[in-house]
């Protein structure tokens, strides 16, 4: 048996880490936490919709972990107020609903301008779809989250 991963590995060299996600991402996030170096910095946002569904992860001082309870739409407007400015060695993490994700991506690439390559962004599910065919609608227009 082998715990929650993927091909997310927050870079060590990067300057300042933002994690954005919802409840299907919390163990990817922690995770990356996890493996974080102690010494770095950066921002992680969790939507929930229940403020018992907490979880106490840990995670380096420099670190903020924010919860955002209550609608989905909360992350977006939150990511639109960060100070995303100085994006030189930001990594972001963006995994969440998919309407939200292109939402997320417009905010983050389009809005701030961060590279496409410091940025992993895919929806890990799709409001009203059972996962196969959330699976198959990836291959679909409706799907896309990159343009």
């Amino acid at each position: 048996m082998s715990g929650a991963g993927g091909a997310y590995t927050p870079l060590p060299g990067s300057r300042r880490h933002l994690m954005i996600g919802d409840h299907a991402a919390v163990p990817a996030i922690a995770a990356g936490l996890e493996s974080m170096d102690a010494d770095a910095v950066g921002t992680v946002l969790i939507q929930l919709d229940h403020d018992e569904d907490r979880l106490d992860l840990e995670h380096p001082a420099g670190v903020e972990l924010r919860w955002l309870i209550g609608e989905r739409e909360l992350l977006v407007d939150t990511v639109a107020a960060l100070d995303l400015g100085d994006h030189e060695g930001l990594q972001v993490f963006c995994h969440v609903e998919r309407g939200i994700t292109k939402q997320l991506r417009k905010v983050l690439v389009k809005d701030a301008g961060i590279p496409r390559e410091q940025i992993s962004i895919s929806a890990y599910w799709a409001l009203g779809r059972i996962e196969d065919q959330f699976q198959a609608e990836k291959r679909e227009p409706v799907g896309k989250i990159d343009d």
